[in-house]
């Protein structure tokens, strides 16, 4: 399939269908500040503010700080930062990457919990690198 031809593309982060509102500029055109807006337990909505590290930023960016870290995206390094892809379509049809410090800090960020199976071995893989 041409999709050229049809006049489509693949979605890239400049090119999603995010609504104006859900956009915003942060310092430069390629750091992207979403709103996630999730049900709270029963108690209505809980709205969420997460920076999105995305293919045009050079270095990775802290989710809810918005701070840079001094690792590149894309790099070997970036294993040092706990990752996490929202891909439920709340962001646009563009799965967007979040980096944290370590499971904890994405954990009360979304308020979720994570195995903790998960966060040892993300630890234990930290730990091992420092080495």
């Amino acid at each position: 399939m041409d999709y050229e031809k049809e006049g489509r593309f693949l979605p890239v982060p400049e090119n999603d269908e995010l609504s104006q509102s859900s956009k915003s500029s942060i310092g430069s055109m390629n750091q992207r500040k979403h709103l996630i807006v999730r049900k709270n337990k029963g108690k209505g909505k809980k709205f969420i503010t997460a920076f999105e590290t995305n293919y045009g930023n050079t270095f990775c960016i802290n989710a809810r700080t918005n701070q840079q870290y001094n690792v590149k995206f894309g790099s070997k390094e970036e294993e040092s930062l706990f990752s996490v892809i929202i891909a439920t379509g709340e962001t646009g049809q563009t799965p967007i990457v979040l980096f944290y410090d370590n499971p904890e800090q994405y954990e009360r960020h979304f308020d979720v919990l994570i195995k903790d199976e998960t966060k040892q071995r993300w630890h234990k893989r930290k730990s091992v690198r420092k080495l």
